[in-house]
């Protein structure tokens, strides 16, 4: 792919408005599905393990929550902020803010909420807003021991079918048959760990989850590397003690 067909890509790239009505159909888009079974499995083990006794719960482009079912069962669903800027993503979780949680519409990297808040912080497959600005956005909010757990696209995988001068970009075919190009900044572990301790934090713990964790045949497009091979790469961040 040239680079004026990238410029070109990247001034037309889609937003989750664009793809929200039918992003959880399972049959249409398993690679989406199978991703996030993969980050829920990380994120879920990790949120049971206890929330503390202060501080706001948020939730960063939710779309259909993992974090306030958590909660509710811990009975700190009021504590849970879930932060979209898709309407349409974000009434994923009407079930939960009815139920008590808070929904906010902002950017990942400029929520508007008070400096130092917040004790965890929970970033489901956070490739469109992985930069810089919302590395320090986490930096700003988390309490002296909160934590940010944040999940991607591995690089292994991702790499193995973008295009090597277009890989910030991830394809997604629309039922109506339109193709669209969604944001998805995926970097190698060494760049992403220098991102995130650029910002002031530290990366206490980093896993990769492969497809042999799912309990079905993963879907095609994950299919293109070894099963061994994450295709999910997972981060515990925290400021530095």
């Amino acid at each position: 792919m040239s680079s004026t067909a990238t410029n070109q890509l990247v001034e037309t790239l889609a937003s989750y408005e664009d793809v929200a009505v039918e992003y959880y159909d399972g049959d249409r888009h398993p690679t989406c599905r199978d991703l996030r079974e993969l980050s829920q499995r990380f994120l879920v083990a990790h949120i049971r393990a206890g929330f503390s006794n202060n501080g706001s719960l948020i939730e960063v482009g939710p779309g259909r929550s993992i974090l306030a079912p958590e909660a509710a069962a811990a009975g700190v669903l009021s504590r849970v902020v879930l932060i979209d800027s898709s309407p349409s993503m974000l009434s994923y979780s009407t079930p939960w803010i009815t139920g008590g949680a808070h929904a906010v519409a902002a950017s990942a990297d400029a929520t508007d909420l008070p400096s130092g808040t917040v004790s965890l912080i929970v970033s489901s497959l956070g490739d469109p807003y992985n930069c810089s600005e919302f590395w320090q956005e986490v930096a700003r909010l988390i309490t002296p021991d909160g934590s940010c757990l944040f999940t991607t696209p591995s690089f292994e995988w991702s790499a193995s079918f973008r295009p090597r001068d277009n890989r910030e970009v991830a394809e997604f075919l629309r039922a109506d048959g339109a193709r669209l190009f969604m944001p998805s900044r995926v970097y190698q572990a060494e760049e992403q760990i220098a991102m995130i301790e650029a910002a002031g934090l530290m990366v206490e713990e980093r896993q990769g989850l492969n497809t042999k964790m799912l309990n079905r045949e993963p879907a095609p497009k994950l299919r293109c590397i070894d099963s061994t091979c994450p295709v999910v790469s997972a981060y515990v961040v925290r400021l530095p003690r």
